[in-house]
C-alpha cells in the first residue's frame, strides 16, 4: 500500500495517497507495533498527506508523534532529519518561521553529521530553509542556501 501511495504522491494525487498511506499505516501498527520506527516512517508520510489536504492540525499530531518514536530509536538518524525537515516545512506553511528554522537547521546538521553532502534530501531542505530565510527577511541568506540547494545533486 505504501508504494502505490507513494507513486500516487509523486503523481501530486493526494487524495488517492493518503487513504492507502493510512492503510499501510494500520497494518505497521499491527505487525511491528505503534513505536516501532518503520512505523513513524509511513506516520510521516500520512502527516504529509494531511499537510497537502490543509489539515494541519492532523498533520502536526502525526509527524510530532512520529518524531517522538524515531528520537527514542537509535540507529534512526535518517528518520529523524526527514520527520524534522518535514515538521518544519508545516511550521512554514503555519508561519512559524522561528521554529522552521530551528528544525531546519537541526536536520541540516544531522544530515552533515552523518556526511551527508549532496542528495535530493539535503537539497529540499536546504531550499526549505532558504524560503524561511526570505520570510525572516534574511535575504543573502536564502539567497546562499538556495544557491546550495541548486548545486546539490539530485536537486531538480
Amino acid at each position: 500500500y505504501a508504494n502505490v501511495a507513494a507513486v500516487y504522491k509523486w503523481e501530486k494525487r493526494y487524495d488517492r495517497a493518503l487513504p492507502l498511506y493510512r492503510k499501510s499505516l494500520t497494518i505497521y501498527e499491527r505487525l511491528l507495533g505503534p513505536d516501532h520506527p518503520r512505523t513513524a516512517a509511513i506516520l510521516t508520510e500520512v502527516g504529509l498527506m494531511e499537510m497537502e489536504d490543509g489539515n494541519y492540525t492532523l498533520a502536526e499530531e502525526d509527524m510530532l508523534r512520529s518524531l517522538a518514536i524515531v528520537r527514542r530509536s537509535p540507529g534512526w538518524d535518517f528518520e529523524q532529519w526527514i520527520g524534522e525537515s518535514d515538521l518544519g516545512m508545516l511550521r512554514y506553511r503555519q508561519g512559524k518561521y522561528n521554529e522552521a528554522a530551528r528544525l531546519l537547521v537541526h536536520s541540516l546538521s544531522l544530515q552533515e553529521q552523518a556526511g551527508v553532502h549532496t542528495g535530493r534530501d539535503l537539497a529540499i531542505t536546504l531550499d526549505m530553509l532558504a524560503r524561511v530565510r526570505e520570510k525572516q527577511r534574511r535575504f543573502e541568506d536564502a539567497r546562499q542556501l538556495h544557491e546550495r540547494a541548486v548545486t546539490t545533486s539530485s536537486y531538480h
